[in-house]
């Protein structure tokens, strides 16, 4: 009987360690770095899972796109050919998509320091940044006027 119970104990306390061990913030806030200023990324949506006793538990939202979260957004104000780093907790991967229309993007390349430079020209872009983490994957949408002008 001892051995039982000892077996259970046991049993539990490894779920429990290997739930903390495998916890992340979800969602988390992401931010953009660009010129020495730091801007707070818009969430959208995101699937998080958290470990809960044997299982998982997801949390998942369901809202509008990248075109319609932008529509609510106010620019982000850069000059032309801006490098913009992303940071947030963990080490999460990033794809990043810039969007033309309702139902058209294209990717757009990241570097390895997760971080991409602004187009060329003149105009509002909207990029959705999509970040997966181990048990996460959080959409953000970023909207950028590029101009020449000093913000």
């Amino acid at each position: 009987m001892r051995k039982i119970v000892s077996m259970f104990l046991l049993l539990l306390l490894a779920t429990s360690c290997a739930q903390k061990a495998t916890s992340e913030k979800c969602p988390y806030d992401l931010y953009a770095l660009a010129d020495d200023r730091s801007f707070n990324l818009e969430r959208g949506h995101y699937e998080c899972k958290e470990r809960s006793g044997f299982g998982y538990r997801v949390e998942t939202t369901d809202v509008a796109g990248p075109v319609q979260i932008a529509e609510q957004l106010d620019p982000i104000n850069l000059q032309k050919n801006t490098k913009l780093t992303f940071k947030t907790e963990g080490t999460p991967k990033y794809k990043i998509l810039l969007w033309h229309s309702n139902d058209s993007f294209e990717e757009v390349p990241l570097e390895d320091d997760n971080s991409f430079i602004l187009p060329g020209d003149k105009g509002e872009y909207i990029f959705e940044i999509i970040s997966e983490g181990k048990l996460s994957t959080v959409h953000y949408v970023l909207l950028v006027d590029i101009n020449d002008d000093d913000y």
